[in-house]
């Protein structure tokens, strides 16, 4: 267990500042905030602590997406009950705050309202103490220190968490167009909490753009969650007497400062200087979001193949592969067509090493619990997640329902690109080099040579079964011969001007 922390409003300003950020961070604090809040269920502790908790279920949940171990599910699990109790108890006692400070001493209702919060505090605290009681904090702290350490295999400020926040840019941006056009409650609630965890990435994992952003984004969070905290004071004072005369005063002063918040936001967000449109031009774009895109798709492969070098490797060989075919088969430029099979090649390793009756299935599940790239279409994503099953096993036909489906054009599309990463893949040794690597259609046939290729070994076998879903696609023959070395090509030319 760790060491208790100094209090995150109190601390020591002569010790050394340790960064206020990162999950293990968070953790620790949830952990000092959780003895705080023991001891005494005042609105600050209660406040502190889930804010700990919820930037830890915030990272857990966008770090899921791009290393899918088990254990990102279980972090945000093992805290949802504490955090839900402790989220109904920090409401009763925001709703405290705005009543004393909107409600007059004078007013009759101010008196029944604070009564019915003091009653439901004092509930509250009791469920509290009971979940804080059932807590596993001996476990929240052995599983923050396990995730922490396969977050740390990412560097801050890399592409992986470049898109990540964009990920969450969009996220919020589409709730903040929902959110101007209804300024209903429930989607300006949504719209704080998705501006939350686009604060939350770019504080823990991107600290250029947080230096940026800081004040803005909790600018912007704390004037939603005040309208928010009115929101929930409105719907108490309409239950509690809608008809009374003291109801309709409190209403309108709520419904005045809840306005007042709505529009200072609209004036931020939607003027000249929308922060929005800062916030992503500071993000990627272009060819710049497209490698981040690749990035994510390498760490989440990583994470999940047995031999991440050699799907690194694969990815390699069958792009120059494709290149080759291209030029001497006259294919059309197809720009995209690199991108899905570089990403196929990292995600065709997935399930290698669960044997060869789990590794298809299991692939196909892990693989389409892929969500859909920033700038990819889903006809896209699929293609991808068919290429990624067809580079070994049964080759695709009819009986496949989902690819007999696809239009003819898809499915050759599909057909060609499995096609070159089977053979990639099965003529990538960990020895092979690929330098030398050219492709000759001669006579109708396409040579293709190889560095290092022994035609007469047990290589070439497997090399030759896995070039039939090519050749059938393709209706041409591939013939492998070694590649010949420099002074081989020396000599030839040599003999050849005589």
């Amino acid at each position: 267990m760790p060491t208790s922390l100094q209090s995150r409003n109190n601390a020591d300003h002569s010790a050394p500042v340790k960064p206020r950020s990162g999950l293990l961070y968070w953790a620790e604090c949830a952990i000092d905030d959780l003895h705080r809040v023991r001891s005494r269920f005042d609105a600050d502790p209660v406040h502190d602590l889930r804010v700990a908790i919820r930037r830890c279920r915030s990272m857990a949940q966008g770090l899921r997406g791009i290393d899918p171990t088990p254990g990102w599910k279980q972090f945000r699990g093992l805290a949802k009950p504490l955090f839900s109790s402790l989220g109904e108890l920090r409401d009763t006692q925001v709703l405290e705050g705005w009543l004393s400070s909107l409600a007059p001493q004078t007013d009759p209702l101010r008196a029944v309202l604070s009564a019915e919060f003091a009653h439901r505090e004092a509930e509250r605290k009791r469920d509290a103490r009971r979940v804080i009681n059932s807590f596993n904090a001996k476990r929240w702290w052995k599983l923050s220190k396990e995730l922490d350490q396969r977050a740390r295999r990412l560097t801050t400020g890399s592409k992986v968490f470049q898109l990540l926040a964009l990920e969450r840019w969009m996220e919020a941006h589409q709730l903040h167009e929902t959110a101007m056009r209804t300024h209903r409650d429930a989607d300006l609630h949504q719209l704080r909490i998705a501006i939350k965890r686009f604060r939350y990435t770019v504080e823990n994992f991107l600290p250029e753009h947080h230096r940026r952003w800081s004040q803005d984004l909790k600018y912007v969070q704390d004037l939603l969650g005040e309208v928010h905290d009115l929101d929930l004071l409105l719907a108490e004072v309409t239950q509690t007497d809608p008809a009374a005369a003291a109801a309709s005063e409190l209403t309108a002063r709520i419904h005045s400062e809840r306005m007042k918040r709505v529009s200072e936001y609209e004036h931020k967000m939607t003027g000249s200087l929308e922060m929005w449109g800062a916030w992503r031009d500071g993000l990627p774009i272009g060819r710049e979001l497209s490698l981040t895109v690749t990035a994510k798709l390498r760490h989440w492969s990583r994470t999940l193949a047995p031999d991440p070098a050699h799907s690194q490797r694969v990815a390699k060989a069958s792009i120059k592969l494709w290149r080759e075919l291209r030029r001497e088969l006259g294919w059309p430029f197809d720009g995209r067509a690199t991108v899905l099979l570089r990403a196929a090649a990292f995600l065709h390793d997935v399930g290698e090493d669960k044997g060869k009756k789990r590794r298809q299935s299991y692939r196909a599940k892990i693989v389409g619990k892929l969500s859909v790239p920033v700038g990819w279409s889903e006809a896209e994503m699929r293609i991808v997640q068919l290429v990624s099953r067809y580079c070994s096993g049964p080759m695709p036909s009819s009986a496949d329902v989902e690819f007999a489906a696809l239009p003819w054009p898809v499915q050759r599309h599909i057909a060609r690109l499995a096609g070159v990463l089977r053979l990639a893949d099965a003529l990538e040794t960990g020895e092979t080099t690929f330098r030398n690597l050219r492709a000759r259609k001669v006579n109708g046939v396409v040579l293709l040579f190889v560095d290092e290729f022994d035609v007469l070994s047990n290589h070439a076998l497997e090399v030759a079964a896995a070039r039939q879903l090519f050749e059938a696609s393709e209706d041409v023959a591939i013939l492998l011969r070694k590649a010949p070395t420099v002074s081989e090509n020396v000599l030839g030319a040599v003999a050849a001007a005589g």
